[in-house]
């Protein structure tokens, strides 16, 4: 993904890229498609008992998860198409999980 970065006044700052990598075109294995969430009637719950026994909380950031977990087998990924002309045919081996990746949550 590319993303275009502006200020208040819709100036561009700045050039973003992700890599993102589509699991639906990833061979299928033996690996469950889908991890374990947080839903929002489960939030709820724990908030009202919570709240109810008088129990402290603790917020954990887990944005960058997915970046820090280690492969355990080998994946590759096509470059996106506009990253570079040069490279075009070319390949990356990954190391940590990007997101969507069919691995990731499970790491």
């Amino acid at each position: 993904m590319f993303i275009y970065k502006t200020d208040k006044h819709r100036f561009l700052q700045k050039y973003k890229a992700c890599l993102v990598v589509y699991g639906n075109q990833q061979a299928p294995g033996d690996l469950p498609t889908k991890a374990t969430i947080l839903t929002n009637i489960i939030f709820q719950t724990l908030m009202a008992i919570t709240a109810k026994f008088n129990l402290e909380t603790t917020q954990i950031d887990a944005i960058n998860a997915f970046v820090y977990c280690n492969l355990n087998e080998v994946v590759y990924i096509k470059l996106p198409p506009g990253f570079n002309k040069e490279k075009e045919n070319k390949v990356l081996y990954l190391k940590k999980a990007l997101y969507r990746l069919q691995q990731s949550p499970l790491l």
